[in-house]
């Protein structure tokens, strides 16, 4: 019996290798672009930090003073991206975390444009002798080397301190070593204003 090419091709074993080598090449392919963009983003996360405290500190008129925003106006909630914790957004960068949602009488949904306002321009409106004052400590004082060290500014509006002393959009040099241990006023307490908090009195006769 004469075989037909029909008859020859039907009889001879079919290479299932190169029937799964399309579906593996494609597999492959996305693996690598996953690993290259994991790799991407880690490194951009590596290179981005919170803004320094010398450049924050030069949102506030003075100490205490509510700090103007930065960016421009977005869409969507302020506590969208300053959340409890901070957030990182790129480009933009960091969002520190919102300090107020444990002051009484506030909470996260509180009206943030009432005391920080938008900086539209650097430029100088009105020229005027007022200087700014800033805060230049970053670690409060102690009364012994082994003593916590004291707060160095006011508590009002700033009830939460894990909201700046930890999570990712605190400044390295003010990071709580222990920001599971909650009652931070137990062991730290404000700097007083005036040094001469004790007073040497006589011993009685």
């Amino acid at each position: 019996m004469t075989q037909t090419p029909e008859n020859t091709a039907a009889s001879q074993p079919v290479d299932r290798r190169k029937s799964w080598l399309p579906f593996t090449l494609g597999v492959v392919g996305a693996i690598g672009a996953v690993v290259v963009l994991l790799n991407r983003q880690g490194e951009s996360n590596a290179e981005a930090s919170p803004t320094s405290h010398a450049v924050r500190s030069q949102r506030r008129q003075f100490v205490g003073a509510p700090p103007v925003i930065p960016h421009p106006p977005l869409t969507g909630q302020c506590v969208t991206c300053h959340t409890a914790e901070g957030s990182f957004k790129p480009p933009l960068g960091f969002a520190p975390a919102n300090p107020h949602t444990k002051t009484p009488g506030m909470s996260e949904e509180s009206r943030c444009r009432q005391c920080h306002a938008f900086r539209f321009t650097n430029e100088e409106f009105v020229g005027s002798e007022f200087e700014s004052l800033t805060l230049t400590r970053t670690h409060g004082s102690k009364a012994h080397a082994t003593a916590p060290p004291t707060i160095p500014h006011a508590l009002n509006m700033r009830n939460d301190c894990n909201a700046c002393h930890s999570g990712p959009s605190a400044r390295p040099e003010i990071v709580c070593k222990h920001p599971e241990r909650a009652r931070c006023t137990q062991c730290h307490v404000p700097k007083p204003h005036s040094e001469d908090v004790l007073v040497e009195t006589p011993a009685s006769e």
